[in-house]
């Protein structure tokens, strides 16, 4: 393979893998944005469910039948919050297996892939690691490391 070859095909991943990340930012976007919009829903449900109770505890103490009329309203906006939340709770879904079924057709970009360039171009200015796992910036001490165990919630 020569190395115009070498290069369109460098290109050609590369191109592909800037697509995906732009792909899934605008899907982390929508998800972020979605979720807002539900915890804004779930505020106004919140606040309907406060004004009923508030109706209800007044009719409660000074012993009056509940009025539909006023009971109405908050149960309407009740009812098309639910909706409404259920709906984006849908799409957020949607977006998420459609991302997930266009990244299985997708092909990773693999180390192998550049395999080729590797022999070409040896890195010079990378330095050199030792073999096994990396070691952490700094280690914790028995005490430390148990403090925290203790200080993480359960799931």
């Amino acid at each position: 393979m020569d190395f115009n070859e070498s290069f369109e095909n460098i290109k050609s991943k590369a191109t592909d893998a800037a697509q995906g990340a732009a792909r899934k930012a605008k899907l982390l976007a929508f998800i972020a944005k979605t979720n807002i919009n539900i915890l804004s829903e779930q505020d106004k449900q919140k606040k309907a469910y406060t004004e009923l109770g508030k109706l209800y505890y007044r009719d409660y103490v000074t012993g009056e039948e509940p009025d539909e009329a006023e009971y109405l309203p908050w149960c309407e906006k009740l009812t098309e919050s639910v909706k409404t939340v259920e709906e984006l709770k849908t799409a957020m879904e949607q977006a998420k297996a459609e991302d997930a079924a266009y990244s299985k057709d997708d092909a990773p970009v693999d180390a192998k892939d550049f395999s080729e360039v590797d022999e070409q171009t040896p890195a010079q200015d990378a330095p050199a690691e030792e073999a096994g796992e990396p070691q952490p910036a700094v280690e914790l001490s028995a005490e430390t490391a148990s403090a925290a165990d203790e200080e993480k919630p359960e799931a």
